[in-house]
């Protein structure tokens, strides 16, 4: 599931604004960030990973949050696939996290979730917290923590809970290193009302554990992209961490993320490339 913006020409009637920092170049040919109005709308497509093809859509101005119409998009797709199947796993990205929705989608429509944490979450601290300290007390020498993870991968057991993963090198590119981690208990959020439910005051309230992978070594994203999502990226500043409610091999639970590319680069970039045009039809 994802969303994408779809610009206007000032003069389009009805359309929503909202504001947006883009990159410009200066005079001194430094790329610098600058704040926009920009008007129009926004599409929601939740998409087959396997064939391609969308399963529902929905229309909105541009403003709108991304969980404005998650559950209506579940519920219409569902409805599309009776008698074919139904929603069974679900990769969102980390502008659809928010702990009410998950919960509902896990727990009334038996969907299995995967989405990355935000950087100044809790459970995000926490996961790294716990793969920082294994790799810290593991080290040897002067490896970095990507060599130590390596390194604790190849015995395959796990670490003070957290087990290290790695994907083996093609065709010249580095390997994929992820940690797994279980169990993780900083997911107030995570429940019925989200983070502002009642609920976590009682005192009878408990966590619903979460899992997660750490994703410390990426190599399909290039040195430049990572270097400038570190610099202007405040949400995705350290390792990716992405959860789920469910608990599974960390290698599993990052290419059901990773298949959440295949929307951006089919359905909506190809669904506006070839129009060559500045700004959308009416």
């Amino acid at each position: 599931l994802d969303t994408t913006g779809m610009e206007v020409v000032p003069s389009f009637r009805d359309a929503g604004v909202v504001r947006k920092k883009v990159k410009v170049e200066s005079k001194a040919r430094r790329p610098r960030q600058v704040e926009v109005h920009v008007r129009g709308y926004k599409l929601w497509t939740l998409m087959d990973a396997e064939t391609g093809l969308p399963l529902a859509i929905m229309l909105d101005t541009i403003e709108k949050p991304e969980v404005e119409h998650v559950r209506a998009l579940v519920q219409q797709a569902n409805a599309n696939l009776v008698g074919h199947g139904k929603l069974v796993s679900l990769a969102l990205d980390r502008g659809f996290m928010d702990g009410d929705l998950l919960w509902w989608l896990k727990q009334e429509c038996g969907i299995s979730w995967v989405t990355p944490s935000k950087e100044k979450m809790a459970v995000t601290t926490e996961a790294r917290g716990r793969v920082a300290e294994v790799l810290a007390a593991r080290r040897q020498g002067e490896e970095s923590p990507v060599a130590t993870a390596t390194r604790l991968a190849s015995g395959g057991e796990a670490h003070d809970g957290v087990r290290f993963l790695v994907r083996c090198k093609q065709d010249g590119r580095d390997e994929l290193v992820v940690a797994q981690v279980e169990g993780l208990l900083d997911t107030d959020f995570y429940g019925p009302g989200g983070s502002g439910s009642s609920r976590t005051n009682s005192k009878s309230f408990a966590p619903t554990p979460l899992h997660v992978t750490v994703v410390l070594q990426w190599p399909d994203r290039s040195a430049l992209d990572r270097e400038d999502e570190q610099e202007h990226d405040e949400p995705n500043r350290g390792p990716l961490v992405i959860l789920s409610a469910d608990i599974e091999p960390a290698l599993a639970r990052f290419d059901r993320y990773d298949e959440r590319s295949l929307i951006e680069n089919g359905i909506h970039r190809d669904g506006k490339q070839f129009f060559a045009l500045g700004t959308s039809l009416a």
